[in-house]
């Protein structure tokens, strides 16, 4: 455990912190920050945004802003049909709130209307015993926090959940026996990169600590001490966690204590130093889990427009296009604006990130890029810059084809904004769960796994599940290294294959794996390959340096490093994958968070750029490019 030590009187006396009490509806104190003073500017965030603040007490979520103004009191007890309130998140667009109880459940609420709309609700785990505590959004899943039972023998725990459907993915014992409060903390540090680690904090009303189970590794650390109120150490319960993050990147921690009606939100900086701390409004009496966000949840979020597929569409053509993006809503009303000569027929909503449109574009429609506008029913609109364009016959398609390390899938995008057209599972065909790379031979995909794998597969995509037709031994003519990146050769129709270990490129018979020539590898580390109209070409993982070999002087000459888009960290230049699409590059990038996928000249000037299908978690590795 991290060592901590202060006494109150002199965190106040250092820290000059300002104890706010706040009286009916007017705030007094030594700061006049809250005095009636006509500044409506100041606050106590460095952020914009509002408190969403439970009180146990009366089952009620209050919103607060940055002054710790009431704006908004919500009664939750007949929508959730308990009087037991305990956890609370935010998705990004929704709320979510746990009840114990004769309740048991996690709902996800809508709070734009005049009436709670639960949006989706399930069973909380496992199987509604213990008490929920808190729930935690991480951009992708809910977390719940467990105190387990004791007559029961169920440990204390964190379980990871579908939020579609509330299924248990993961499931962590926690290490110590009285659990409260649950807080996604995501990446973050400062301009000199000094942060918390990333992960899942609770804190323990027993140890009056602060834990993580931290994402880089699935291990707990203590990290914080809970902070201790006025009425002293007999008094410390950490009921609720947040945070905010500064411009520069600084995190700084929110957390509620709560006991015996005295109830604090204390500021933290990541060194556990109470920076401030304020006496919540008297009406508080079980001051409970909290979350911090610039959004305001009553407001319903505007739509964004991410990507067209197909985005190159013919003249006259009669075509079905998928729209994606964000915060898209149905009704009536919905409609889509592409521009002359284009008419809309008709708009399926398939999801709010989803919509299959029917469209007919005339024989004479102008030539050339032209932005889509869609609005919503409640009027709302979002436009899509050059998000689509007109040409003078029906383009062939493009599709890239990722292998994802992480969550062991292989994707197939569209080349027009990286779209996800279908995912498959590898452990179908490679249980031992080491994808590495994959490339096209102009009718079949093929698939080179690591691990206890050791093969290379030619596969059949037409299904929902991955068969493999063919199977060759991957070449370890050593024994070690592992084999990364392959790539079809169209010249001999042979497979080229990196062996990292090695450091050797081998040349493979897709008939029977035999090992027909090799190459030695640029430099170490060596992770793609791809042969692109006779020449072969790699890229390194360590300066993401491309290179091309020259088969009569039997020699590497390096063509560009691997571009970057804008505001990605030079220390992740890790290119894993390299295709070609007949005029441009396609190179996957995966370390860390910084996961993309790269369309690049032949010079290495950047043309576009797009996330990956899960970008975080996410280890994209190999790619190859397709045409249908």
């Amino acid at each position: 455990m991290k060592k901590f030590t202060f006494e109150l009187s002199k965190s106040l006396l250092n820290k000059s912190v300002c104890l706010v009490t706040l009286f009916a509806l007017f705030f007094a104190g030594c700061d006049s920050l809250f005095i009636n003073d006509g500044d409506n500017n100041s606050h106590i965030t460095e952020s914009e945004g509002y408190f969403y603040m439970m009180d146990r007490s009366d089952v009620t979520l209050h919103m607060l802003d940055t002054q710790l103004k009431s704006h908004k009191v919500w009664e939750l007890e007949e929508t959730i049909g308990t009087t037991s309130i305990q956890g609370i998140t935010f998705d990004g667009e929704f709320l979510w709130v746990s009840a114990a109880g004769n309740a048991d459940r996690i709902f996800q609420l809508d709070l734009t209307g005049d009436e709670i709309e639960i949006r989706n609700d399930f069973e909380s785990p496992p199987g509604g015993i213990g008490t929920v505590r808190d729930i935690a959004w991480d951009g992708e899943y809910i977390w719940v926090l467990n105190n387990g039972s004791v007559a029961l023998e169920i440990p204390p725990a964190i379980y990871k959940l579908n939020p579609v459907n509330g299924d248990i993915i993961q499931e962590y014992d926690l290490p110590t026996p009285e659990p409260r409060s649950l807080s996604y903390i995501p990446d973050n540090g400062d301009e000199y990169g000094r942060g918390v680690p990333e992960g899942y904090y609770y804190g323990d009303r027993e140890k009056n600590i602060f834990i993580s189970l931290r994402k880089d590794r699935r291990v707990f650390t203590e990290e914080l001490l809970a902070p201790e109120p006025p009425e002293g150490q007999f008094r410390i319960f950490p009921s609720g966690l947040t945070y905010e993050i500064l411009e520069s990147g600084e995190l700084k921690f929110w957390t509620v204590n709560s006991s015996f009606g005295n109830n604090y939100l204390f500021k933290i900086n990541r060194l556990g130093d109470i920076t401030d701390y304020f006496e919540l409004p008297p009406h508080f009496q079980q001051a409970g889990p909290v979350v911090f966000t610039n959004v305001d949840i009553r407001l319903l979020p505007p739509p964004v427009l991410t990507g067209i597929f197909p985005n190159r569409i013919g003249q006259g053509s009669d075509i079905e296009i998928t729209v994606t993006g964000e915060n898209f809503r149905n009704g009536d009303g919905i409609s889509l604006e592409m521009g002359e000569d284009i008419s809309i027929i008709e708009i399926e909503f398939i999801s709010s990130s989803e919509l299959s449109v029917e469209i007919s574009v005339s024989q004479d429609a102008q030539l050339g890029m032209r932005d889509i506008t869609l609005e919503l029913p409640d009027g709302q609109t979002a436009t899509l810059e050059n998000g689509l364009e007109v040409l003078d016959e029906e383009p062939e398609l493009g599709f890239i084809w990722a292998v994802d390390f992480d969550s062991k899938a292989l994707y197939k995008l569209s080349e027009s904004g990286g779209i996800l057209i279908q995912e498959w599972n590898t452990r179908a065909v490679a249980p031992g769960a080491s994808p590495q790379g994959v490339t096209w031979d102009g009718e079949s995909i093929w698939f080179s796994a690591a691990g206890t794998d050791r093969q290379i597969y030619r596969l059949d995509t037409s299904g929902s599940t991955l068969t493999a037709d063919v199977t060759i031994p991957a070449p370890y003519p050593t024994g070690s290294g592992t084999v990364r990146d392959i790539s079809w050769d169209f010249d001999s129709e042979t497979i080229w294959a990196v062996n990292d270990g090695d450091d050797i490129i081998y040349q493979v018979d897709p008939a029977d794996g035999n090992i027909l020539s090799e190459i030695p590898a640029p430099e170490e580390n060596t992770r793609s390959v791809a042969w692109i109209d006779g020449t072969l070409f790699s890229s390194e993982n360590n300066t993401g340096r491309i290179w091309s070999w020259n088969s009569d002087t039997e020699t590497w000459s390096e063509e560009f490093v691997s571009p970057l888009p804008e505001g990605a960290s030079a220390s992740n230049r890790r290119p894993q994958g390299l295709a070609w699409d007949g005029d441009n590059f396609w190179i996957s990038n995966s370390r860390f968070d910084d996961d993309f996928i790269l369309h690049v000249t032949p010079q290495g000037d950047l043309l576009q750029t797009f996330d990956t299908p899960n970008i975080g978690p996410d280890v994209i590795m190999g790619i190859t490019f397709s045409r249908e």
